[in-house]
């Protein structure tokens, strides 16, 4: 025992050493932690006393609330008592999750009579919260919240009113100046797949906890998918932007409806041919959609276009020669009324080794790659995570550290 509430560990010191060497020589280490080895401080401390700017990525948001929360306070004081300066830290998060104040006010011009209450509610949290997170909202997320929320397709920073005070750029930049940077692997990745709009990893050493779920967040990032959910999501911003435009979208919400239900039946991707029967005929309303959008004067300013065009391209690529590098489908969603939902197109990357490795491992010299988890080896072995990762594409110096070893 060193005190009151703290422990030896000697796992867990085997693992700052080997982070701490990580740190200093570069490469990329991959390290199994199994339960009890106390993995979040193994890497934090060397993370701390690194002098360099670290981003520290997790799968859940449970051990993200315990970096934030718990264990970097707990470094910071430690720090600060033993006399030295303590590294700054945040978490960043998703523009998903902050409120955006002209959204929000274009979307109370077209509410329905169901949905005033409820916005009267946000409104009253609208005019008092300082951060604007769905997460201090004192009531449920709203079925509305993505159409109020900050979204890159729809922002313009340049000619907005709230530039000023917006709740999402406000938090983007309190977190970017910060020396260790906890985000989710959802956003990491989706943030590479967008070439880095969000925030930078080059120069950055990058910790990855939870790193036996990173497939399933590439395959995802550098997917596609089309809802009928998705659609809807992008009239709804063309009839808020653009003047005598509802004609035209009543027409894909129409042909929209047609294709989802068909798409029940029609599940054969690949071929225009073996497409629902509506499918030509909703790209030919999205392909009208976008003309007359790019036609509008202030499209300059609202910059619509690309949001159709992004939705007008993956719809058209599960009906064209299907790419070998990814997995296609039809899948049902969830339905939170026990009834059977409804269908989406959706595609995943296969093969996650060449993006990991060039995004990721390769993205600078100087910055480390940190891989941990629980139970990253698989069967007392890296070679399948290594295999998957592209680990045998990259030329830096790579370190192992075993459970139970370590």
């Amino acid at each position: 025992m060193v005190g009151d509430g703290y422990r030896y560990r000697p796992d867990q010191m085997r693992l700052a050493d080997e982070v701490r060497t990580t740190f200093r020589d570069g490469g990329a280490l991959l390290a199994d932690a199994p339960t009890g080895t106390g993995k979040s401080f193994g890497y934090l401390v060397p993370a701390v006393l690194s002098g360099k700017k670290v981003v520290v990525s997790t799968a859940t948001k449970a051990l993200q609330a315990q970096l934030v929360g718990k264990d970097l306070p707990v470094l910071r004081e430690a720090m600060e008592r033993a006399g030295y300066e303590a590294p700054r830290f945040a978490l960043l998060k998703g523009r998903g999750d902050f409120l955006c104040d002209r959204r929000f006010d274009e979307y109370a011009d077209h509410a329905t009579l169901l949905e005033l209450d409820v916005m009267d509610e946000v409104e009253t949290w609208r005019s008092t919260t300082m951060s604007g997170d769905k997460e201090h909202l004192p009531l449920p997320i709203p079925r509305f919240w993505k159409d109020v929320a900050a979204d890159a397709d729809d922002c313009h920073r340049q000619s907005c009113l709230f530039a000023e005070t917006c709740h999402y750029y406000t938090h983007k930049a309190r977190a970017l100046g910060a020396d260790i940077l906890v985000v989710n692997h959802a956003l990491l990745l989706a943030n590479i797949a967008s070439d880095g709009g969000a925030f930078g990893t080059e120069g950055r050493h990058l910790v990855l906890d939870e790193a036996h779920a990173l497939e399933k967040y590439i395959s995802e990032a550098f997917g596609a998918s089309v809802s009928r959910h998705r659609v809807y999501y992008v009239c709804n911003a063309l009839e808020r932007k653009v003047e005598d435009i509802g004609k035209f979208t009543a027409r894909v919400r129409g042909y929209t409806e047609s294709f989802f239900e068909e798409l029940k039946s029609y599940t054969t991707l690949g071929a225009q041919d073996v497409a629902p029967p509506s499918y030509r005929e909703l790209l030919k309303a999205l392909v009208s959609v976008q003309e007359l959008v790019k036609s509008n004067p202030r499209e300059e300013v609202n910059k619509l276009s690309e949001m159709v065009g992004r939705l007008k391209g993956d719809l058209a690529s599960f009906y064209e020669p299907l790419k070998d590098t990814h997995a296609y489908d039809v899948v049902v969603q969830p339905s939170s009324r026990g009834k059977s939902g409804m269908p989406m197109l959706q595609s995943w990357l296969v093969e996650p080794a060449e993006v990991f490795s060039r995004e990721v491992l390769q993205r600078s010299e100087s910055a480390a790659t940190v891989l941990t988890s629980a139970t990253l080896a698989v069967g007392r072995s890296f070679a399948y995570p290594k295999g998957r990762l592209g680990f045998d594409r990259f030329d830096g110096s790579v370190r192992e550290l075993q459970g139970r070893e370590i």
